[in-house]
């Protein structure tokens, strides 16, 4: 079963491109980015703010992905994690 994520983000070198996946995403967008610049399918981030933002997303409990990876908070910091696969469920024997 493969993760769900709200957003992605994708490293273009001078930008960022940061792109909702979920409906919760598209509304974060509306709510906290008020000009956005549309880039391909998503929207074009200056690198100096794409930080600040994903801190913003994760703070208000949506999730991101980048590169394959898990965007999380630890210690303070941005780090990228190995998404997890949810436990199996173990039905009872009969």
């Amino acid at each position: 079963m493969a993760n769900s994520y709200d957003f992605s983000v994708y490293d273009d070198g001078s930008i960022c491109i940061l792109k909702p996946l979920t409906q919760a995403g598209t509304d974060w967008m509306e709510q906290h980015i008020p000009d956005p610049v549309p880039w391909g399918n998503g929207t074009a981030v200056e690198r100096r703010f794409i930080q600040d933002i994903c801190y913003g997303i994760l703070g208000d409990g949506l999730s991101i992905t980048k590169d394959g990876l898990t965007m999380a908070v630890q210690d303070g910091g941005l780090v990228l994690i190995l998404p997890t696969e949810p436990e199996p469920v173990m039905a009872a024997a009969n």
